[in-house]
């Protein structure tokens, strides 16, 4: 069994993707599982060599709606603003619940140039 990829692209200084202005929003096939106690989501996004971006449900930096079964993850513009395009940006979405530990989603933000002027 494969974990879902969906690449994204957002552009410097913009917020959202380039497809979707509140950010990368993931359905879940199994709604269910997010609705269930102790469940916690987190998005971790990796660039030059280290780990840049970290959010959590926890920590009310991202939403779900658990009888959608959706999750976005806000992308606001000073996001990515620094991050020079071109860069390879990996990210992942996770599900937690205990000892328990998923993958959601994953895959590569393709990093846009933008002109920054605020």
């Amino acid at each position: 069994m494969s974990i879902p990829t969906r690449n994204q692209a957002v552009k410097q200084g913009n917020t959202g993707t380039v497809r979707n202005a509140k950010g990368i929003v993931c359905g879940v096939r199994d709604a269910a599982l997010l609705g269930l106690s102790g469940v916690d989501v987190h998005f971790f996004a990796y660039w030059q060599n280290q780990m840049q971006l970290k959010l959590s449900l926890s920590a009310s930096e991202l939403t779900v709606d658990a009888a959608a079964g959706v999750i976005t993850i806000p992308i606001d513009v000073d996001t990515f603003r620094n991050v020079t395009p071109g860069t390879r940006v990996i990210y992942e979405i996770e599900w937690r619940r205990g000892d328990e530990q998923r993958t959601i989603l994953q895959g590569d933000i393709e990093v846009l140039a933008g002109i920054n002027d605020d």
